[in-house]
Order: structure tokens, then sequence, then C-alpha cells
């Protein structure tokens, strides 16, 4: 299996970029959130574990959040590859990540890390109209996608440049500090 990790701070583009890859190339597709809300959805023993820390204000631990991961994985066996959308976030997950592809004999394909300038990332972090994507995001996105963005419910700004924050301070060593 080729695998993808798509890296990139909150409202960088990650599921947008991914939607257009799985169409394109059939990959299978595991977004941590879609995840972990269908694992609490389905009344799954790891969805209750997930949702007793979710409830209580809680980071779900690597090692549960990897168990979650590894289980949809497992149930991408018609796919040519997965994406990875959003994972992993920290060096920890992302050793976790390449025990857990290991153990499978599978390896990571590459890594796409969407740059964006804060001024551009989506939701905007700046002032800009919730309802408007950025001209430089729109330039590179298909017409459809753009269309998809657009109508996208977002978070407010407070709450988007709180994400971005931490992302800054946590997502952007991932890169630099894992050898694949």
């Amino acid at each position: 299996m080729k695998n993808i990790i798509i890296f990139g701070a909150p409202g960088s583009g990650k599921g947008t970029y991914s939607a257009e890859l799985v169409s394109k190339y059939g990959l299978g597709h595991i977004s941590t959130g879609d995840v972990l809300r269908g694992e609490i959805k389905a009344g799954t023993e790891l969805g209750k574990i997930a949702k007793g820390y979710i409830d209580n204000g809680q980071l779900i631990p690597d090692s549960l959040m990897i168990d979650i991961l590894a289980a949809t994985y497992d149930k991408c066996t018609g796919c040519p590859g997965v994406i990875f959308d959003g994972f992993p976030r920290t060096i920890a997950q992302a050793e976790a990540l390449k025990t857990m592809l290991k153990e499978r004999d599978h390896e990571m394909g590459i890594m796409l890390e969407l740059v964006v300038p804060k001024t551009c990332l989506w939701p905007a972090c700046s002032t800009a109209p919730s309802n408007r994507v950025a001209p430089t995001t729109t330039k590179k996105l298909s017409r459809s996608a753009s269309r998809s963005i657009a109508t996208r419910l977002h978070p407010s700004p407070s709450g988007s440049r709180k994400r971005v924050s931490a992302w800054s301070s946590v997502g952007t060593n991932i890169p630099t500090r894992t050898r694949w």
C-alpha cells in the first residue's frame, strides 16, 4: 500500500485535497475527527473510551488514537493506499504510526505538508468574512473544491486563531523530526 500523510494547520485544506485525491486515485481516507465521531456514534468499545476522555475535556491518549486508527486502517483492504488527514500531530503519534504500518509490512509513501500563510488559512484567522475563500487558495483548487470550502461551516475566528496557534507550537515539528 502507498500511504500519504497530509499535514498542515487547521484550515489549510487537508480535507479538501484529501477528497480530490480519493476521487482521482481511489485511495482510502482516514480523518481523525471523522473516525472519532464515527466510533462514538457507533458505540464501539474504543468509541466509548474516547468519549470518556472527550466528555472530561481531556485529549485522547496517543495509544488509544493509534488503536482507533489501526482498526480503521485495517478496513481499507481494497484501496491502493490510504490518506492520513491530520494525523499524526505529535512526534509520539508519528512514531506510533510508523510502528503500526511496519507491523503490517506497509510503509509511508509520501508526506505532503500544506504550507499556508496564517492570513490565508481557512477559516480565515484575519477579519475576512467566513463565506469567502482566500484568492490564493482558490487558484490552487478546482471549482468544485472551492465551492465545498465556501459552504462548509466554520468555528468562530477566535476559535480558529486558537487552533492555528496550538498547531504552530506542536504540529510544525513533525516533518523535520520524523524519519519515515
